[in-house]
């Protein structure tokens, strides 16, 4: 990593090569901070306790030792780490959401996700309706997760960007989700 704690343009350039989430990127891949894809992957990893950074070096917790070594074992683990949130609202922001991207053919209508987090009871405390910046922030992190699982096959468009979160999930992505959703698993350990 950089004394700035970022990781070195040849390691940008490296995993943005096999990150999904590049594929329409429309700048270059060369600092981390201006890769936006690469950025928030590897941030998502550290919070999921997959990676940390240890005197300037990026290295794999124990967790990401054993997802390494199994990909059934990664695979629990971020289904189990998809819902978590900081407060009841992100938890239930996380499951409408997920299941409209799950469901979803076309295009993401983040719109939708906020109607229906007001049909079930969510307002701000003036009394105003939730609305579509309300839910982008739980929604983009889902799609650093999501937008890197399997390919983007609903996705063949490549002469225009499309905002990741406005992207259709892959199927594989689709089955995460479904396992994070459906499957009893295990609370996370330590």
């Amino acid at each position: 990593m950089t004394s700035a704690g970022f990781l070195r343009p040849a390691a940008v350039k490296e995993l943005a090569a096999v990150l999904p989430s590049m594929a329409e990127w429309p700048f270059g891949s060369g600092i981390e901070l201006n890769t936006d894809p690469v950025y928030h992957f590897r941030e998502y990893m550290v919070a999921v306790g997959l990676l940390r950074s240890y005197r300037g070096m990026l290295m794999l917790t124990p967790q990401g030792r054993q997802s390494l070594a199994d990909p059934a074992i990664l695979w629990k683990h971020i289904a189990q780490t998809l819902i978590l949130g900081d407060s009841t609202y992100h938890t239930e922001v996380s499951v409408v959401a997920l299941i409209h991207m799950a469901t979803s053919e076309g295009e993401i209508d983040v719109a939708a996700i906020a109607r229906t987090l007001s049909v079930i009871g969510w307002e701000h405390e003036d009394g105003d309706s939730i609305s579509h910046r309300d839910v982008a922030r739980v929604l983009n992190g889902h799609w650093i997760a999501l937008g890197n699982v399997g390919t983007e096959e609903a996705h063949t468009d490549s002469s225009r960007f499309t905002p990741l979160v406005r992207r259709p999930l892959s199927q594989a992505a689709r089955v995460l989700v479904a396992d994070a959703l459906f499957q009893r698993v295990p609370p996370l350990r330590g």
